[in-house]
């Protein structure tokens, strides 16, 4: 009943274009997400643009300066996660000016967030690190991961 309720008033508010950035920017994807943060998961949505990537609650569904953008370039990795033992989990590495930022969304079905995945894989194809084992193995031995 609850979720009924949920989704009936997430779908009220949809991404208005003048939350883009740019005023020729245009929607490519949308989707419902919770991004995970410690002690709490905030409902939202993540939309993709030719240039950006969108996050905007629905907690403050009418304020602009609660959205979360950044640049496609930005983009270093995106890998698929379990979240509470289903595969529903989708984490999102963003390269700031001085650091790096991971965030975890969580979608409700494994098939939206392999959407989400592909989705994201063909926006950001050329500026992707690779995460392959080998890879992951000199980055830990040369110290830069943990």
């Amino acid at each position: 009943m609850i979720a009924m309720i949920a989704h009936h008033r997430q779908s009220l508010y949809p991404f208005k274009s003048m939350f883009f950035d740019d005023l020729y920017e245009r929607e490519c994807g949308n989707f419902v997400v919770d991004m995970v943060e410690p002690l709490v998961n905030v409902p939202g949505r993540i939309v993709v643009s030719e240039t950006k990537l969108y996050f905007h609650p629905f907690n403050n569904a009418f304020s602009i300066a609660d959205i979360l953008k950044w640049k496609l370039e930005s983009v270093t990795q995106v890998n698929k996660r379990t979240y509470i033992l289903q595969d529903v989990g989708l984490e999102i590495f963003v390269k700031d000016t001085n650091s790096m930022s991971n965030y975890l969304f969580v979608l409700d079905s494994e098939k939206s967030r392999n959407e989400l995945h592909q989705f994201l894989l063909d926006h950001c194809k050329s500026n992707l690190e690779g995460s392959s084992p080998s890879n992951m193995t000199l980055k830990w031995q040369n110290g830069v991961i943990s």
